[in-house]
């Protein structure tokens, strides 16, 4: 349902009058950057973009969703909010700890840096299809 909302509000916002708004897919995602600096010590930011508007943002250590826009929660209830916040909490554990023992298997030099993208894009009168990127990024950071 949240989804539909923000659908129709980057509808609206297109101005709706040109008969091509709907070729375009609308897609929602998330993106999260992991810094790594040693096999001890991360930092991880993360955000919800609706197209290219950023809905969404939180920081891993606080692991509180910030909503950037009075409509950014939709009808989402506070209890769901938290129980998705406790999907991307576990979600980040797990993602962490496979890059900090992998760093030594693959010999993995730090600093490095690893950004990831998943969500889905909504075509018009198509079946929606869903990604997920992963980019690593070594001398990136210092």
């Amino acid at each position: 349902m949240l989804f539909l909302q923000l659908l129709l509000l980057v509808i609206l916002l297109s101005g709706g009058d040109n008969k091509n708004d709907f070729q375009e897919p609308v897609s929602f995602q998330l993106i999260q950057i992991s810094s790594f600096y040693n096999h001890s010590l991360e930092e991880n930011l993360g955000s919800g973009w609706l197209g290219e508007l950023q809905t969404h943002g939180w920081v891993r250590n606080s692991d509180t969703t910030i909503f950037l826009w009075p409509w950014s929660k939709g009808n989402v209830s506070n209890e769901e909010w938290r129980d998705l916040e406790d999907l991307l909490h576990m979600f980040s554990i797990g993602f962490l700890q496979i890059f900090h023992n992998s760093a030594s298997q693959r010999q993995l030099e730090y600093p490095f840096e690893v950004q990831l993208a998943g969500g889905c894009e909504l075509h018009f009168g198509k079946a929606s299809v869903g990604f997920l990127y992963g980019l690593l990024i070594k001398d990136r950071i210092s």
